[in-house]
């Protein structure tokens, strides 16, 4: 079973899930972890304390953290998504890779950074340090309704990230 964290309690990391309308499909990172068989969600983090309290009860996760490296230090998550705010991206990579505890997959909400060079740089890191580095592009032409995605095609992200590295 591969431990999972999320970095970042808004819309993709878990907000969405609270969406009448999106229910009865899997729109979020959190609720991808909680609901695939192969991965547990053992930490989230966010700067927002309501938002990381709110995620943390919708979730059942008593792990909390306002910082990345802390986090990922402490619970030694094997596979983190980042669902925060673009210009974060690189840093919590970064963050995560710099860490004695890092993750053998880190999932990054696209993009993966703000520039080309920031974006070579955290790729450079992650390879130098054998860790998997993922952008998540699943509903990059879909509707504005409805992405036409089922669970199923989350589910296979994970077992193909899991198969990688195990």
């Amino acid at each position: 079973m591969l431990r999972a964290a999320v970095v970042g309690c808004g819309r993709i990391g878990s907000r969405m899930a609270q969406d009448p309308l999106l229910a009865g499909d899997v729109f979020t990172h959190s609720e991808a972890y909680v609901r695939c068989d192969d991965t547990e969600l053992v930490a989230l983090c966010d700067t927002d304390p309501r938002r990381l309290r709110e995620a943390g009860s919708r979730w059942a996760v008593n792990a909390l953290f306002g910082d990345a490296g802390e986090m990922s230090r402490t619970v030694a998550p094997d596979i983190v998504s980042i669902c925060t705010p673009t210009d974060t991206h690189a840093s919590i990579v970064e963050t995560l890779l710099e860490s004695p505890q890092r993750p053998r997959v880190i999932l990054c909400e696209k993009p993966l950074a703000s520039s080309v060079e920031e974006g070579e740089r955290v790729v450079g890191l992650a390879q130098a340090k054998g860790v998997v580095l993922a952008t998540i592009f699943m509903r990059r032409y879909a509707g504005a309704k409805h992405s036409g995605w089922s669970r199923t095609t989350l589910w296979e992200s994970l077992a193909t990230i899991r198969l990688s590295i195990s």
